[in-house]
Order: C-alpha cells, then structure tokens, then sequence
C-alpha cells in the first residue's frame, strides 16, 4: 500500500512546520494593511469551514467569482491529459472534493493521539477518533484509493468522483452531528498547531500567478497582478488576490511547511 496521500493529506510531517527566515523580497513588497486584511480574510475562511465542513458554501461568499477558469491543470496526482477533459463544473467539482478531503485529514491530524505509529499503522487509524469505523474506512479507501486522487482515465474519474462525494458527505453529517469543531478542547488543539511554528497567519506576497510558492500556476491575470498567501492553522494556505476593496480567494493548498 503507498502511503504518501496520509502524509500529503493529513499533513502530518514535522517538516511542514519548519520556517524559512528568508523572502525578504516578499516582506517589502508587504504593507501593513494588505497584512490585516489577507489574515482577516483567512481567518474567516478558518472559522467558517469550521461551520460549514464543506467549501462549497463559501464559494459564492469568499471566492473570486469563475476561479476555477484561473488554472491549467489539476492537482499533481491528477494527470494535464485528465484534467484537460473534464468540464468546468468537473473541475469545480473535483476541487472540492480535494479541499473537503484535506480537511478531514486536518481534523484527523490534530484529533488523533500523538504516538509513535508507523505510516501503515497511522492509515489504518486514520479518522477512527473522530468518525465511525464504517465512515473512517469508506473514507480511507475511497478518497486515497490508487494514490490521493489519482484517476487512470476520465472514465474512471466520472465513475469515482461521485463515491469521493458521496463518502464526505456521510463524514460531514457525522460532524454536524457531533459538533467537533465548536468543543472548546478542539479549538485548544487548533491552537496548539501553530503554537511556535510561525504557521499562524504567515503572510507572503507574490508578483504574478506563475511565482505562487508550492501553488499551481493561476493563469489569466496581468502579470503584475499581486497575490497573497496565507498559512492558517488547519495547515491550509490560502491564496488569494484583492478584487476592489475586498481579498477574494483564488485558491486552497496544503502549507508548504518551509
């Protein structure tokens, strides 16, 4: 069994939290205000997710309207000559899904117990803190079956996409239910990612879609177009660029833990 989706989803790697003390280029090009507002608008993004457990309700509310047309390609496990096929609305899709799944993988990394498992070890249990088994199982096998998204062609990606969807939303109800997120011991946990890491609410600037640090190229913009990157603490970055008077988000990563 390849075991690198837990690591990439869950974000479970001592790694990810190190700091750079570099990007001095990054920290000129930063104002203060730009600063409060690209954190307040993560921040915001982080509380609301905690709500909602699904992105898609944000979409409308915090996204830039047609963000998904700003990309050429999929994430890494999903091959250009797939992702090229799917309609917008499939890519829409699909990026939900993945931003739905790393969720649940931010949830699991902070719920389980810290031990020395191993990575086979760490798969079998993952979710099992906070899900029923049944659910956890649907949600290892199906979401991280053939690699972390990976889909052989476009038959297969119409064929597993609505398993994916379908084994979320059972995940979701079951938070709902439940009221993880709002238990004042899990906001303590939350709090405790980013304590001493400097992951919270790091902002960078970047000049440009093509330079975004461990983003995909966004495509569609002027070249100087500013964009800003935010760490949150659910281990999340969200980039985002301002639209008017408001930062409007234009895409959600892993953080890239340097």
């Amino acid at each position: 069994m390849k075991l690198r989706p837990i690591i990439v989803l869950c974000l479970l790697s001592i790694a990810m939290f190190m700091i750079n003390s570099g990007f001095p280029a990054e920290r000129e090009m930063l104002t203060k205000q730009e600063e409060r507002e690209a954190q307040q608008t993560a921040q915001r993004f982080v509380k609301r997710i905690q709500q909602t457990r699904d992105v898609v309700p944000l979409l409308d509310e915090m996204f830039l309207p047609d963000f998904i047309s700003h990309f050429v390609s999929g994430e890494e496990s999903v091959s250009p000559s797939i992702y090229s096929r799917l309609t917008p609305a499939e890519r829409l899709r699909l990026f939900v899904a993945q931003t739905n799944a790393a969720y649940m993988g931010t949830l699991d990394a902070i719920c389980t117990p810290d031990a020395n498992r191993s990575e086979e070890e760490r798969y079998r249990a993952a979710f099992e803190s906070f899900l029923p088994s049944s659910t956890a199982e649907k949600l290892r096998s199906t979401v991280w079956r053939n690699n972390e998204f990976q889909f052989s062609s476009y038959e297969d990606f119409q064929l597993r996409l609505p398993q994916i969807e379908k084994v979320l939303s059972e995940a979701r109800t079951h938070l709902v239910n439940q009221g993880l997120e709002q238990r004042p011991e899990f906001q303590r946990k939350l709090d405790d990612t980013v304590r001493g890491t400097g992951i919270n609410y790091r902002v960078r600037t970047y000049i440009g879609g093509n330079n975004i640090q461990d983003c995909e190229t966004i495509v569609g913009f002027p070249p100087s177009q500013r964009f800003f990157r935010v760490e949150t603490p659910l281990l999340l970055g969200v980039v985002m660029t301002k639209v008017g008077n408001a930062m409007r988000i234009v895409r959600v990563t892993a953080v890239d833990g340097d």
